[in-house]
């Protein structure tokens, strides 16, 4: 019989080697989406250098404002937007190729569509969202090294008079996260939302199983539910994910206004 010393062993075995498989399981998840990640603000910073081939000066000014409370919180909120542009870049070349390979609405709902057309159209609009996508990195990444913006004194000649300077600073921080909002709100969530709805009406793999002979029509209809249902329920959850981002660069706005002169 086995004693309870042993089994807490074995569940805790158990359990350390479920953690080892899901700790390899995200690690192959931001090499593929390019995710930028350390353990340290040491290692992010050396992270980002080799990512992006930085050079030495960058590398030293991101090592200097490391040093400080605010910037370590810009970087740490520069880097997530990386990330975040980095993923949604990822995603959505992901889905171009996806449309290809298994989705057909002209052969299942619009008959009267060519099919190869159709499917280069949805697939070119998720190249462009892409390309969108990889612009916001590269300005994200721009933002970063050019370090955080100051705001001037709310008030000017000795405190005797407001400094209209510092609200029109405010306001040009607060549009940035608006932008972000409508970016993740309309452009990343709509987006996959209607990848979600091809991919559930018009998923089949390659080509239509009513063309093919049985059993490789059936073959093929079992092997295009198995890869496009996982693939609805990804774009559905990252739409949800865009939705949630969109609130809370929102709520940033809302922040920062907040820190008008009135």
């Amino acid at each position: 019989m086995t004693s309870a010393p042993e089994l807490i062993a074995k569940a805790s075995e158990t359990i350390a080697e479920k953690k080892g498989r899901l700790a390899r399981i995200w690690e192959i998840k931001d090499k593929l989406t390019y995710q930028v990640k350390g353990k340290n603000t040491d290692e992010l910073i050396q992270n980002l250098a080799t990512r992006f081939s930085l050079k030495p000066a960058h590398t030293a000014h991101l090592e200097d404002l490391a040093k400080t409370k605010e910037g370590r919180a810009f970087l740490m909120e520069r880097v997530h937007g990386i990330n975040r542009e980095s993923f949604h870049r990822s995603a959505f070349l992901f889905n171009a190729a996806s449309q290809i390979a298994f989705v057909d609405l002209a052969g299942t709902m619009l008959p009267f569509l060519p099919t190869l057309p159709l499917k280069l159209i949805f697939a070119a609009a998720n190249l462009g969202i892409a390309a969108y996508a990889h612009r916001h990195v590269r300005r994200e990444l721009r933002s970063l090294l050019a370090g955080p913006e100051a705001l001037p004194p709310k008030r000017k000649w000795w405190g005797l008079l407001s400094n209209g300077a510092y609200n029109r600073a405010v306001k040009k921080q607060s549009k940035k996260h608006g932008k972000e909002a409508w970016r993740e709100k309309i452009i990343y969530r709509g987006g996959y939302y209607l990848n979600a709805a091809s991919l559930f009406l018009g998923g089949q793999f390659l080509v239509s199983s009513d063309k093919l002979i049985w059993p490789v029509s059936y073959i093929f209809a079992k092997a295009g539910t198995l890869v496009t249902l996982p693939l609805v329920g990804l774009n559905i959850w990252r739409g949800t994910v865009s939705g949630s981002n969109a609130l809370r660069a929102r709520e940033q706005q809302n922040s920062t206004l907040g820190k008008l002169q009135i």
